[in-house]
């Protein structure tokens, strides 16, 4: 008789919980069991990050709200620490219901959001949702040639006045995930006028500090929402998430 398959069987994923309540801990923990996984948790953020660092995961769901760490401070901690092709899918679990959260968290680099409370068939989609990023992003990486197109010219940064070079660089790695985000949130409402202003205007940033990968994908989405065509603009956004990770390491080898 055939092993019946398991959830993980489907879905193989290295998981990290950073959960402060302990009887969230404990459902989550069971849930997992379920399905097949044996996870790791962590109870705050510090120990979340050192455990990001120490192993490697595809995933960490990280709680918002907890002490010592909370889980926005946590996930820049483990994107400044870890590579981007190595740095695992980020995803926030919170009860907060305001109005503009999950906009926030995906400002500050979470990948995804996701609602608590939540029973065993969330847990099964929000893994799917997961999963499908950690395969998007894998494809991405292997299919990219680094070395004929490098992720940030050098020729462009050397000719920036080094007295406002860190400046620019800060003000870029602020402001681009949240350009980013913008565009996916026009994309979604087919809002084309504020997609092409909004490509552009990052395009531009992108150009000036010599990322032209990620300046000829806003350039694309920028004549995709010129011409109103849509169709597969959210692959293209995706796309150009994944190269402002491998240009922000790129540019981290520029800070002081």
């Amino acid at each position: 008789m055939e092993k019946e398959l398991l959830f993980y069987d489907l879905y193989p994923l290295k998981i990290l919980l950073a959960e402060d309540n302990e009887i969230n801990r404990i459902v989550l923990q069971e849930f997992f069991t379920i399905l097949g996984y044996q996870i790791d948790v962590a109870s705050n953020g510090k120990e979340a990050v050192l455990c990001a660092k120490n192993k490697c995961y595809d995933i960490v769901l990280m709680d918002i709200h907890m002490p010592i760490m909370d889980g926005v401070e946590a996930t820049s901690c483990i994107r400044q620490s870890i590579s981007p092709e190595k740095c695992p899918i980020i995803a926030a679990l919170t009860a907060d219901d305001f109005c503009g959260t999950k906009k926030y968290l995906l400002e500050n680099r979470m990948d995804d959001f996701f609602k608590k409370p939540f029973v065993l068939e969330d847990l099964k989609d929000i893994l799917k949702c997961c999963y499908a990023k950690k395969v998007q992003r894998k494809n991405l990486i292997s299919n990219q040639n680094f070395s004929n197109s490098p992720i940030v010219d050098a020729q462009v940064i050397d000719s920036i006045n080094p007295k406002i070079l860190q400046r620019i660089i800060d003000i870029f790695l602020d402001s681009a995930p949240k350009s980013i985000v913008r565009i996916g949130e026009y994309a979604k409402l087919k809002d084309t006028t504020n997609i092409v202003e909004e490509a552009h205007k990052l395009k531009g940033s992108c150009t000036a500090l010599g990322l032209k990968v990620c300046a000829q994908i806003c350039n694309e989405i920028q004549l995709k929402g010129e011409k109103k065509e849509l169709s597969n603009i959210s692959s293209i956004i995706s796309t150009l998430e994944e190269h402002y990770y491998h240009a922000y390491e790129g540019l981290k080898n520029y800070q002081k």
